[in-house]
């Protein structure tokens, strides 16, 4: 176990700093249903300043769904990569770690060997993020994201999405492998700082991996599946997001918008691509989720044998999430911002510091 700093964290909240230094190096830990991600970040002149960014597919949520528990293979393969990051940590001067789980580990009933798990391997309490709380965190980080890219961008560049001194109405959508946030806000554009504003925002137990278990028959599923998938989804979405708008902006911040970006855009790096921040028309969304449906798993493997490791077998119902839930809250094009919950933990315990 390396010995770094601990962090005390108190029931579902964003931990407060025990810290008065900006300049303290953090790692943070995001623990989702299909990967489980850190970065080592600092505060810098207003901003976060990335130093490394990690991650591994564990499939916590395997099977969580059915059970309602955290299966044992899959603590096995959380604690390796707890391990993994412990050594990372250290080498890459971390001197606090932050971990927290977001919707396997609120579904499991066994939240208990989560903690254990994280004390034994990094030295830290696991906390659960509620779903509001890991809907705002989300917002903060893939806002942050846009902006980081934009700062250099001179203020009447074409791509830019954040302009100076101008309020941007925007949506968030985040497609996990347990569960989908989305959230609204408004965003001050500037040249410093994160002047975010919420307005609403929700946690719905949609996700690639609940979907893929709970109605998938085999990919591509058959047409009474993909059905049954179809109908579940659009009623949980018409539940509850019945007081969310269109807007013009809207935000990807998981993987699989920057995967689809991949795919859409056909480059490696999406920096090449629009000042770092393509678009995914509502069109081409639509035609990949068709397209991914229709291919067996090692297809879908295929299209980006690096990127799909891992979820591969779910991959093509985070598609049809992202796709359904874009519209009804987007209009022509959804961004892709490359941050998300591990970002927006750092923001908010940096922000918290005087």
């Amino acid at each position: 176990m390396v010995g770094l700093g601990s962090t005390t964290l108190t029931g579902t909240q964003i931990p407060e700093p025990n810290e008065t230094r900006k300049t303290l190096r953090l790692a943070t830990i995001d623990v989702g249903t299909n990967t489980a991600l850190m970065l080592v970040s600092e505060w810098v002149d207003g901003r976060l300043a990335v130093y490394h960014d990690t991650g591994h597919y564990v499939r916590l949520g395997q099977g969580v769904d059915a059970s309602g528990r955290i299966s044992d293979a899959a603590l096995e393969r959380l604690e390796r990569a707890f391990e993994d990051f412990a050594r990372q940590a250290a080498e890459f001067g971390a001197e606090h770690i932050i971990v927290t789980g977001t919707s396997a580990s609120r579904d499991a009933a066994n939240p208990e060997d989560l903690d254990r798990t994280a004390r034994a391997a990094l030295g830290v309490e696991y906390t659960i993020l509620s779903g509001l709380d890991e809907a705002e965190v989300s917002f903060m980080g893939a806002v942050a994201g846009i902006k980081r890219l934009e700062a250099d961008l001179e203020e009447t560049h074409a791509e830019r999405l954040f302009r100076s001194d101008v309020t941007h109405r925007a949506t968030i959508i985040d497609v996990g492998g347990g569960s989908t946030e989305v959230v609204q806000g408004t965003v001050l554009g500037s040249s410093s700082g994160y002047d975010v504003h919420i307005e609403r925002s929700v946690s719905m137990n949609i996700g690639s991996v609940r979907m893929t278990e709970r109605h998938f028959d085999g990919l591509p599923p058959s047409l009474s599946a993909r059905a049954k998938a179809e109908t579940w989804l659009s009623d949980m979405l018409e539940e509850h997001l019945a007081g969310f708008h269109p807007t013009d902006l809207c935000i990807g911040s998981s993987g699989t918008p920057r995967i689809l970006a991949h795919l859409h855009t056909g480059v490696e790096n999406l920096m090449d691509v629009a000042a770092g921040c393509p678009k995914i028309p509502s069109s081409a969304l639509a035609d990949w989720s068709e397209r991914l449906l229709a291919l067996p798993e090692e297809e879908v493997l295929a299209l980006d044998a690096r990127r799909m490791k891992g979820r591969s077998d779910v991959f093509p119902a985070a598609a049809l999430i992202l796709r359904r839930v874009f519209e009804r809250v987007g209009t022509e094009a959804l961004a892709v911002s490359s941050q998300g919950v591990r970002h927006g933990v750092a923001i908010r315990y940096f922000q918290q510091i005087p």
